[in-house]
């Protein structure tokens, strides 16, 4: 999604994410993403793009970083794994198993 997002901003701005980070560089420190997000407001850089600027001056979601172990909380679905073998989790908000019926 990342490079997806980095050939959006090339093609809506004409300059490739390093450019971009190079110019926040060159504007910042901003104190917070709503400070980076008003300015790349102001430079028409929204949407994805916008999104994957910031994640990238202030980090990432753990969401996105994490394995899908991580994401699964065992003490919710680890019950139903070791009841039903086709039980999957679904990797919901809710950390909560979809389980195909038997």
């Amino acid at each position: 999604m990342q490079d997806w997002a980095a050939d959006m901003l090339e093609a809506r701005t004409g300059a490739g994410a390093s450019e971009w980070n190079r110019r926040i560089e060159a504007t910042g420190p901003f104190e917070d993403e709503n400070g980076l997000r008003a300015w790349l407001d102001r430079q028409d850089v929204h949407g994805y793009p916008q999104g994957m600027l910031v994640m990238e001056q202030f980090g990432h979601p753990d969401f996105l970083v994490a394995t899908s172990d991580q994401l699964v909380d065992p003490r919710v679905c680890g019950s139903r794994l070791r009841r039903r073998a086709a039980c999957r989790p679904s990797g919901s908000a809710t950390g909560r198993c979809r389980c195909a019926s038997p």
